[in-house]
């Protein structure tokens, strides 16, 4: 099992395991979106989305559906 002396941040300094809950959150919610066809929710989320995969380092995720211009992290 490994184990860490501090938390690993991410580039903004939060704990990589509260982000990563969040993704998870995020996907949750924005899947729903999309079955439930509720774009502007849809929008928001892959948002979000996109944020925390590039506070993690993460590769960002395509949306085909959303205009890419709409969902840009920040």
């Amino acid at each position: 099992m490994i184990q860490f002396d501090k938390p690993i941040q991410t580039k903004s300094g939060n704990d990589i395991v509260a982000v990563w809950g969040e993704l998870q959150e995020c996907w949750v919610t924005y899947k729903k979106a999309r079955s439930n066809h509720d774009f502007p929710t849809m929008r928001e989320y892959a948002k979000r989305i996109r944020d925390l995969q590039a506070d993690i380092g993460l590769k960002q995720a395509e949306f085909p559906e959303l205009k890419t211009e709409q969902i840009k992290p920040t």
